[in-house]
């Protein structure tokens, strides 16, 4: 690769990492779930005016289909599954059936704290880039970053919140 392919693949990698795709696996096939990701960052960095000037997507690996644009990964996982056998056989930037996510087995160590570091980055990029107002970003993009920067209470807080709230008026 040259370093224009080497620049995207980097920030695939680094939205992979920002926007917790070896987290928010849990029960799914890792290499078909890459693969969902996949499709859905490389359609959002392909429509990126900013990025086409400094980077090029590399001709082996790229997986991009028009039917998967602004799809979230969920739902191009559930897509994929529909024929799990040709799904297998498609090729990511890390190889034949080989997915690209690091961290994809959910192992301990600095995995979440470096992903953290870069969702903030990320969050901070959007900022910096709404405020220059030099175009848009693929909203589903902007969707799953909203996500992340707010994540859902664990069950354990919201169960104590509503004791301490007393009873609901249909709970009587």
């Amino acid at each position: 690769m040259d370093d224009a392919e080497y620049r995207f693949v980097m920030a695939h990698l680094a939205l992979h990492a920002a926007l917790q795709h070896a987290q928010r696996r849990k029960w799914r096939d890792a290499f078909v779930w890459n693969a969902a990701c996949d499709y859905c960052v490389n359609s959002w960095l392909s429509r990126m005016t900013l990025l086409q000037k400094m980077a090029k997507a590399p001709g082996d690996g790229l997986l991009l289909l028009p039917q998967f644009q602004d799809k979230r990964p969920e739902e191009i996982y559930d897509e994929l599954m529909r024929n799990e056998k040709s799904a297998r056989k498609l090729v990511t930037f890390a190889g034949e059936a080989a997915p690209d996510i690091i961290g994809m087995g959910g192992e301990p160590g600095e995995g979440p704290r470096v992903d953290r570091l870069l969702l903030d980055a990320l969050l901070r990029g959007y900022q910096i880039h709404t405020e220059s107002g030099k175009g848009t970003l693929p909203y589903t993009l902007i969707d799953e970053m909203r996500a992340l920067e707010h994540p859902p209470l664990p069950w354990d807080v919201q169960a104590s919140v509503r004791i301490e709230a007393g009873p609901l008026p249909f709970d009587r």
